[in-house]
This record gives structure tokens, C-alpha cells and sequence, in this order.
């Protein structure tokens, strides 16, 4: 094992600790007030959607965003383009459950979609471009992401303190910043990320990350990332990594953790390792 290398690891994991705590300061929308208008087909900035709505496809400026306000509802953007507010998010949902957002093209803001202790709900079959995070979940379980493209977001999917979420069939381009992953997973367990198509990122692939459990990672397509493509981290136990295609990287995977399974890889055109274990300590794991 190379030390300088493994001591570099652990700074941007570092660094990427940082950047989680610092994006979760960025503001929400305006919030779920009385007086708001409904979205309706025409969405304004800072709008509420109140029920199942349609809007009608064009281009959109909402430097507010717009919110979700109600359960039990689908909100189809048909297309249309939401943009964008750099500190801001596109969609922002609280406390709300079993509501679908689809056909959405959002861009340029802080967080494309933030959902925060929002339990059941179905993301599917948005686009998303040059986001800081796509997609964010914070205290959210249960939730399905899929069917879903993403084109130059810092971040495409993070989960913070969200469990038992699916995060499936998405397809990521050039997704990453030099110090980020495009998926990542912080005190997040019981996990599934599957079937997803990921092409192309400054850093890392799919990041579990501090105290993050039973997750499991399978049958992705993984390749040209700038460090590594599966990395799992700090104190992350008993998360499975298989049957996933992981090309042209750095690294292929890096385990800093205990008790985890990596079985049935395949690992191809790996600049440094196709799997590192960082540090004598994290030797029980399984490989197969």
C-alpha cells in the first residue's frame, strides 16, 4: 500500500465532510405559506403545488424555486424547464409522503430537488444539469429514485440520515466535482443503488460514508472517474458491493471500513489498484 496516497484519500474525504455541511446552509425555497399562489399549468417563483398538477411545457425562471405542499399528489412538469437560483432549490418538499415528481428538466440551482423528512415518495424521469446536488434527501426514508439523467451536477444523489431508499436505472454524465461523488451516502444505511449508468467524474463514483450500514451497490456500470469508483469509509459496516462494472479510474475500490462483502466485480483499466484496503485495521472484510 502507498501511505502518501491513502493520507490524500483521507483529506478529500475530509474535505467532502466539509462540503456536505456547507451546502446543507443553502436556502429552501420560500416555504408552504397560505398566501403563496398555487403553481398551477403556469408555474412563478416561489409557488406551492397543492395538488396533482400538470405544467405546461416551456422555460421557466424561478430564482425562489417552487414547493411542495401536500401529500398524495403527482407533480408532472411535462418537460418544462425549472432555473435557477445558485443558492436556492428548484423543488423543495417537508414533511410530505407518497407524492411523484417526473418529467422535470431543472438547472442551475443549489439543489434541483430537496426532500427533507419526507418518507415514500417517487422521483422519476427528471433531467437534471449543471446542479450543485440533483438530487438531495435529508431525513427521508423509503424514497425511490429512478429513470433519471443527470449532466454535469456537482452531486447527483446524496442521502443524509436517509435509510431504506432505492436509488435505480439512472444515467450520470460528467457527474462530480474534484472533491465530490456522484452518488454518496452520509449516515445512511439499508440502501440500494442498482442497475445505475455512471460516465465519467473529477473524483468518485458512489461514496458510503461515516456510519453508513447494510447498504448495497450492485450491478452498476461505473467508469472514468478521476480517483475512485466505489469507496466506503469510516466507520461503514456490512454494506455488500457486487456484480458491479467498474472501468478506466483510479482506483477501482477503496475500503476503509470493517465487515463489509465485495464479491463478483469486474475491474478493468485501473490506474493505481483494483481494490485497496486502507489501513491494517480494516482487514475484515470479505472479497470474493
Amino acid at each position: 500500500m502507498r501511505k502518501k496516497e491513502i493520507k490524500n484519500l483521507t483529506i478529500l474525504e475530509s474535505i467532502f465532510l466539509f462540503l456536505t455541511i456547507g451546502l446543507s446552509f443553502v436556502s429552501a425555497g420560500n416555504g408552504c405559506h397560505i398566501d403563496d399562489p398555487e403553481c398551477g399549468p403556469i408555474p412563478t417563483t416561489g409557488c406551492d403545488v397543492r395538488q396533482s398538477t400538470i405544467f405546461i411545457p416551456d422555460d421557466y425562471e424561478l430564482a425562489e424555486g417552487i414547493d411542495i405542499c401536500a401529500n398524495n399528489i403527482v407533480l408532472d412538469c411535462g418537460g418544462a424547464i425549472l432555473r435557477e437560483h445558485p443558492y436556492r432549490n428548484g423543488i423543495d418538499g417537508e414533511f410530505i409522503q407518497n407524492t411523484v415528481i417526473k418529467n422535470c428538466d431543472i438547472r442551475a440551482y443549489a439543489r434541483g430537488i430537496h426532500l427533507r423528512f419526507s418518507p415514500n415518495n417517487i422521483i422519476e424521469s427528471n433531467l437534471f444539469a449543471g446542479n450543485g446536488y440533483a438530487i438531495f434527501l435529508s431525513s427521508s426514508d423509503g424514497n425511490k429514485i429512478t429513470l433519471n439523467g443527470g449532466v454535469g451536477d456537482s452531486i447527483f444523489v446524496h442521502l443524509n440520515f436517509s435509510n431504506n431508499n432505492e436509488i435505480k436505472s439512472n444515467n450520470l454524465i460528467d457527474v462530480g466535482c474534484s472533491i465530490c461523488a456522484a452518488i454518496s451516502l452520509f449516515k445512511s444505511s439499508d440502501n440500494v443503488i442498482t442497475l445505475n449508468n455512471m460516465t465519467q467524474g473529477m473524483d468518485t463514483g458512489i461514496r458510503i460514508d461515516t456510519l453508513s450500514n447494510n447498504n448495497k451497490v450492485e450491478l452498476n456500470n461505473i467508469g472514468n472517474f478521476g480517483v475512485v469508483g466505489i469507496t466506503i469509509a469510516s466507520s461503514s459496516e456490512n454494506n455488500t458491493i457486487t456484480s458491479n462494472y467498474i472501468k478506466n479510474s483510479g482506483y477501482g475500490i477503496v475500503i476503509d471500513s470493517d465487515n463489509n462483502f465485495v464479491t463478483s466485480n469486474i475491474i478493468e483499466n485501473i490506474a493505481a489498484y483494483g481494490i485497496l484496503v486502507a489501513g491494517i485495521p480494516y482487514v475484515r472484510n470479505t472479497f470474493n
